[in-house]
């Protein structure tokens, strides 16, 4: 059965935005998914994320997906930055960024935090960025550019701000579908 691992972004929890909708929708259609909650302090420190994921985490196969948001695109990335012995199919990353981005938020920011993205390349067979054109917190071009470095694809959503309940992302079918296309093959 496949895995799906979530890690929500920072100022969230598991309970936040469309998190348990796409649990719920995906436990559905038979795959196993876990929401990872990181209780986590401002502005953002990886090693408290990092400490947090690696009691919550758990990969024992190949057929494993990460679904990402905001500051969890970096934390999933780094912890599979960490574990080189992990290897995985897939990664979504929702309003995602990497360790260059300087226009994002300043509380979102971890200059210490650096990547292989080669190692990266070699152990994730497939990279998905969504991103949006009024973000407050992420703009669109670093998302862009984080999954353009790691060779993956990614589209770019008109008025989608950072993709919460605020707004209007209680479900999300826009990823859901994206997702089904590619876990069905």
């Amino acid at each position: 059965m496949t895995k799906i691992i979530l890690i929500h972004a920072q100022g969230a929890d598991a309970h936040s935005n469309w998190y348990e909708w796409l649990e719920q929708s995906l436990k559905l259609e038979g795959y196993d998914m876990n929401i990872c909650n990181i209780k986590h302090s401002t502005p953002v420190n990886m090693d408290e994320w990092l400490d947090q994921l690696n009691e919550q985490i758990d990969i024992e196969k190949h057929d494993t997906y990460f679904v990402t948001h905001g500051f969890g695109t970096l934390a999933g990335l780094k912890y599979l930055d960490v574990h080189t012995e992990k290897r995985i199919e897939g990664f979504f990353s929702i309003a995602g960024y990497g360790p260059e981005a300087k226009d994002v938020a300043q509380s979102l920011q971890a200059n210490d935090v650096t990547l292989d993205y080669e190692s990266l390349k070699d152990r994730i067979d497939y990279f998905y960025g969504l991103c949006s054109t009024d973000d407050p917190y992420v703009p669109y071009k670093d998302t862009e550019e984080l999954i353009d470095k790691l060779g993956g694809k990614s589209r770019v959503i008109k008025n989608g701000g950072h993709f919460t309940t605020d707004d209007g992302y209680d479900t999300f079918l826009a990823l859901k579908n994206n997702m089904m296309k590619r876990i069905s093959r």
